[in-house]
């Protein structure tokens, strides 16, 4: 794994010891997953260096029947925690060793230059010195061609089988009584919802415009464009929990519990109203990562970019944003989004304007997310046709050097188990 992680042996045991992102609650939800995922790969045990922030407290609340997650002693943890950065310190001398091998490969493939086209050298012997250079000359070459790319993140072969987690007793009662002082019943079928708002935000980036042009902005969304879904859930008997943070507009609905500005909200009654839900509704947003810990069903809405959204288990749904190039105001198609072109500048407002979902195409997606759910839904062929182009477009930019698809792209060749919705591609 390629963020703050390493499998560590202590005596015949092994022990996957990971810092997780304390930053953005996303990243942090994205690297439990894909530590647990490992951890049971391996047959090991998990350990989990808690940040200091409390950022996404109710998830170290988790355990797993197909995963022992330790919790140490504030001693042992430290020594979990100095394990983990003597780790990152041989990783650096090994990158140093790489990069004093590189030097000695290159001088000598100059040194062998003078040799080769020597007449004065036996013909065997330059043939044989040919080979040679032409062997590190291949090997430089790909170490050019890996300088300056980002190792890749986001894995997510690993994450496409479910790694069942729960919260630990002590915790799952505290989290139980939380919700039902909320006004969530024990019995009462459950589905989650979030739109992305400007405002509280854990992570180092930025709502405005960054050095790109790209502006975090073009993933926010107005809640009230989901209470067309909403009225439908709650007639067929869900109770629906509204999640974020305590800045958003409050959210007063019939059949809806606004738990994102409650101010006895809490981390753990998140998380364990995401264990119980059916479904989350959610944009762009760190909730996305957080599911696949939590094994939480997601229609992505408002998504501003297909691969990165592009979910990697069924069910699961995205719903793209409408895009109008503002240089001749013509509508981009959801193809459009996969071109070269849209990804130098996604998500840069100076030439793109985002229109939001309607509130009918999120009714829609609902309903097909909910027909999945109950086993009554079928792949459409416009559906299976834009698998077939995403994946091959993420293949194609990830090969012309993009540095975001490289990174939450393809994975070992496999982009995901979910689908556009219908609604998205049924006109193209």
């Amino acid at each position: 794994m390629r963020f703050d992680s390493a499998t560590l042996r202590f005596g015949t045991r092994r022990v996957v010891v990971t810092h997780p992102n304390d930053q953005q609650y996303g990243h942090l939800g994205l690297e439990i997953g894909m530590s647990l995922a490992h951890a049971r790969r391996q047959g090991a045990a998990v350990c989990f260096i808690r940040p200091s922030n409390r950022l996404g407290s109710g998830l170290f609340e988790l355990e797993s029947p197909d995963v022992r997650v330790l919790r140490p002693t504030a001693v042992v943890r430290e020594l979990f925690r100095a394990c983990l950065s003597g780790r990152k310190m041989l990783d650096r001398i090994d990158g140093w060793r790489e990069a004093i091998w590189e030097q000695v490969e290159t001088h000598f493939v100059r040194e062998v230059n003078r040799y080769v086209e020597d007449p004065a050298m036996p013909s065997e012997v330059r043939h044989g010195l040919r080979g040679v250079r032409g062997r590190l000359r291949a090997s430089l070459e790909e170490v050019t061609r890996a300088r300056g790319l980002p190792p890749l993140y986001f894995e997510r072969r690993r994450l496409r089988e479910r790694v069942e987690v729960r919260l630990h007793s002590e915790a799952h009662d505290r989290a139980g009584a939380l919700a039902r002082a909320h006004g969530i019943p024990d019995d009462a079928p459950l589905v989650c919802i979030h739109a992305r708002e400007r405002g509280y935000k854990q992570g180092r980036e930025v709502q405005d415009t960054k050095q790109d042009g790209r502006d975090d902005g073009a993933r926010n969304a107005r809640i009230e464009s989901y209470l067309a879904a909403v009225d439908e859930l709650v007639e067929r008997g869900y109770t629906v929990v509204r999640l974020g943070d305590p800045s958003m507009t409050p959210l007063q609905h019939p059949g809806v519990v606004d738990l994102a500005t409650s101010t006895a909200r809490t981390n753990l009654l998140e998380v364990h109203c995401l264990l119980r839900s059916d479904l989350l509704i959610a944009g762009e947003s760190g909730l996305a990562g957080v599911t696949y810990v939590t094994n939480t069903p997601f229609l992505l809405v408002n998504a501003t970019e297909p691969i990165a959204a592009y979910p990697i288990r069924a069910p699961g749904l995205f719903l793209p944003k409408t895009v109008v190039d503002k240089r001749d105001g013509r509508q981009l198609t959801s193809y459009d989004l996969l071109s070269v072109d849209y990804h130098r500048q996604f998500r840069d407002t100076r030439r793109f304007l985002y229109i939001d979902n309607s509130p009918d195409e999120i009714r829609d997606a609902t309903h097909e997310m909910l027909d999945w759910l109950s086993g009554t839904w079928t792949e459409s062929p416009a559906q299976r046709r834009y698998h077939d182009a995403i994946v091959a477009a993420a293949d194609q930019l990830r090969r012309r050097g993009s540095l975001y698809v490289r990174k939450w792209g393809l994975h070992e060749g496999f982009l995901g188990d979910g689908r556009i919705a219908r609604v998205a591609v049924a006109a193209q």
